[in-house]
C-alpha cells in the first residue's frame, strides 16, 4: 500500500500519529501527538466520568483543552490508540 501510492516517511508517520476530533458544530480539527503523549488519560478521564475535558498536549507541545459537550467524535488510529493503551497500562 505504502509503495502503490507513494507514500512518503513522513506521510506514514502522519497518518499513524493524527487524530481528528470531529466538533458539534460540523468542524474538525486533526493533531499529531506522540507515542508519550497523554492522550490515552485523558480518554480514560473521560470514559470513567472524571473529567467533562478533553486536555491533552500534542507533539508540537501545545495543549488542547476541550469541553466533552463539542465534541462529537474522535478518530485514532488503531495502531496509536493501542501503543497509548500499552503505555497507560505499564505505568499502572
Amino acid at each position: 500500500m505504502i509503495e502503490e501510492n507513494n507514500f512518503t516517511e513522513e506521510d506514514v508517520y502522519e497518518i499513524t500519529h493524527s487524530i481528528n476530533i470531529y466538533f458539534s458544530d460540523n468542524t474538525s480539527e486533526s493533531i499529531r501527538i506522540e507515542y508519550d503523549s497523554d492522550f490515552i488519560d485523558a480518554v480514560a478521564n473521560i470514559e470513567l466520568g472524571i473529567s467533562k475535558f478533553f486536555s491533552f498536549e500534542d507533539s508540537n507541545y501545545e495543549i488542547h483543552f476541550i469541553s466533552t459537550e463539542n465534541i462529537g467524535l474522535i478518530d485514532i488510529p488503531l495502531y496509536l490508540y493501542k501503543e497509548q493503551l500499552q503505555q497507560f497500562f505499564d505505568n499502572e
